[in-house]
Order: C-alpha cells, then structure tokens, then sequence
C-alpha cells in the first residue's frame, strides 16, 4: 500500500501562486497557454450557444 504525501497549506493565495507560476514561464509558453485558453473559450461559447438554441427557450 502505497502512502500519500500531505501538501503542507500554504499561506499565499491562490492568485499568488497563480502569478509565481506566471512569472517563472517563458513568453513562449504564456502565449501558447493564452491561445489554448482562448480557444477553449471559444468553442465553450459555441456549444453554449448551441445548447441554446437548441432547448426551445
């Protein structure tokens, strides 16, 4: 059997951590994780509005 690590808490928030992890990524990577998340939004948006049209409302 297996034992699991605990993750300590950690006393930054989220957005903190958010902007560690941000800062340490090469422009390279953040524009392609900007493209990804947009192009993820995107299609959310199309099926969304599919679903929509769709339901009779």
């Amino acid at each position: 059997m297996k034992t699991r690590k605990r993750k300590t808490v950690s006393s930054k928030s989220a957005q903190e951590i958010q902007d560690d992890i941000f800062r340490k990524m090469s422009a390279d990577r953040k524009f392609a994780t900007a493209a990804r998340l947009s192009m993820f939004c995107l299609k959310l948006h199309a099926l969304h509005h599919h679903a929509a049209r769709n339901s009779g409302s």
